[in-house]
């Protein structure tokens, strides 16, 4: 009977499907939807990330930049924590989320109950995975504010915005520095489904694994950082006690504080968007907490520890966008996956002491 009892909410919950797609031209001239251009395409300006040791990583950035904007959609609804869009009739718009395209992986419930009515219009800034992966919050997700005012608008012009539940405490604090007023949050979960009069879903900032180059100044510009101020912080982004670490992370780790550096935990309560405002280096292995140098200066000095099972261009385009001077290095990763694997690696990797040794500054040594 218990074991009965246990199964009963999945008996009773309805099964998930890939939902019909429509591309956002068919839902403007189709659909009561409009476009509202924020970006016009524009070519990808080339750049060549700077290797340090002796292995190398082959990031391919996209030819060009997208057109970036808006989507109005009348009756439009947002299932939960991806923030997937789907029309009245229930046809989803992969174009507005990480995919980009049709995707087995989007899939709603075969019935929608308990959906939510919002009255008047809802911004939507819910993005694939934004709910539990810092990065893809403020990124992917608090990004989409940008293209929304860059598209003309303001958060005066909407009754709600659907809001990613931060996934951890500094991630929350942001929605106070952005300016997203209590009242109007609606908060995602894996269940939620909202229906808004209308509903406005910016695009996804990014193209091709990679951001653009407007990305890091409108956050900078968001999170209003003070100007001025001195550089002097240096920074190792910890990944102590995470998957993707360093086999010898504690090894890492005092090489970096006997070089000056403050062992970073980018999960604290007391993380802010200033720590790395102040910071002349940071140093850490590609993950989420990387995410935060869209708030270094110009010229800070980056290095990107890479896996050779995680090598994604993500934290170099970010670092091009926000004028950094970036280098890498690569470790290898315990085990390696097939080429058609999808998401992060979970395997920690090898790093080369001696090689990251030589490329980090003395401490009380200038920055070069």
């Amino acid at each position: 009977m218990r074991r009965i009892a246990a199964r009963l909410p999945q008996l009773f919950r309805p099964r998930l499907v890939v939902p019909p797609s429509l591309r956002i031209d068919e839902c403007t001239t189709r659909k009561r939807g409009r476009w509202h251009v924020a970006r016009s395409p524009a070519p990808v300006e080339p750049n060549v990330p700077h290797p340090l040791g002796s292995q190398t990583v082959d990031y391919r950035l996209p030819s060009t930049w997208p057109e970036f904007g808006v989507l109005e959609l009348e009756g439009g609804r947002v299932f939960g924590s991806h923030g997937w869009v789907l029309t009245e009739d229930g046809a989803v718009l992969p174009e507005l989320s990480w995919y980009g395209e049709p995707s087995e992986r989007i899939r709603v419930p075969s019935r929608l109950a308990g959906t939510t009515e919002l009255r008047g219009s809802c911004l939507s800034l819910v993005s694939d995975w934004s709910c539990r992966n810092f990065a893809h919050f403020l990124l992917d997700g608090l990004g989409r504010l940008a293209v929304f005012l860059d598209a003309g608008f303001t958060l005066n012009d909407v009754d709600h915005v659907y809001c990613p539940t931060p996934p951890s405490a500094p991630a929350e604090h942001l929605f106070e520095r952005f300016g997203i007023p209590v009242d109007k949050r609606v908060w995602a979960t894996s269940r939620t489904s909202v229906r808004a009069d209308r509903l406005f879903v910016p695009s996804l900032p990014a193209a091709a694994l990679a951001y653009p180059p407007w990305l890091a100044t409108s956050l900078r510009r968001l999170v209003d950082l003070a100007p001025g101020g001195p550089r002097h912080r240096r920074l190792y982004v910890s990944r102590r006690g995470y998957s993707r670490q360093a086999i010898s992370e504690y090894e890492v780790e005092a090489l970096l504080s006997g070089r000056g550096f403050e062992i970073y935990d980018a999960t604290d309560v007391r993380s802010r968007p200033e720590d790395f405002d102040r910071a002349e280096m940071v140093v850490g292995a590609h993950g989420a907490g990387l995410a935060n140098i869209v708030f270094c200066r110009p010229g800070t000095r980056v290095i990107e520890i890479v896996p050779t099972d995680n090598a994604y261009p993500f934290y170099f385009s970010l670092a091009v966008a926000a004028g950094l001077e970036y280098s890498y290095l690569v470790a290898r990763s315990v085990q390696e996956r097939s080429a058609s694997a999808f998401g992060p690696s979970p395997f920690d990797f090898d790093l080369e002491l001696d090689e990251l040794a030589r490329v980090l500054p003395a401490a009380g040594e200038p920055i070069t």
